[in-house]
């Protein structure tokens, strides 16, 4: 069974990759999401948990399912 710990760095690692494909800074997806890029950061580094919403907010920047980046995280 993963840790909390585990499932923050596999999702920060998700939306990080999913962001260098998109070749976006944080701010740039700051501003597609509705997110501070100072949050984003600490996400993507496994140091603050993200909300429900938080993560809709983030697939829809992305264009993609809440359930695919999700899946993509391995969650």
């Amino acid at each position: 069974m993963e840790t909390p710990q585990t499932e923050l760095i596999q999702l920060g690692s998700t939306i990080t990759n999913l962001r260098e494909e998109k070749n976006w800074s944080l701010e740039e997806l700051a501003v597609t999401s509705g997110l501070e890029s100072e949050f984003i950061s600490d996400v993507e580094a496994g140091r603050k948990e993200s909300t429900v919403l938080d993560i809709v907010a983030l697939a829809k920047a992305f264009g993609v399912s809440t359930q695919a980046l999700l899946e993509q995280a391995g969650l």
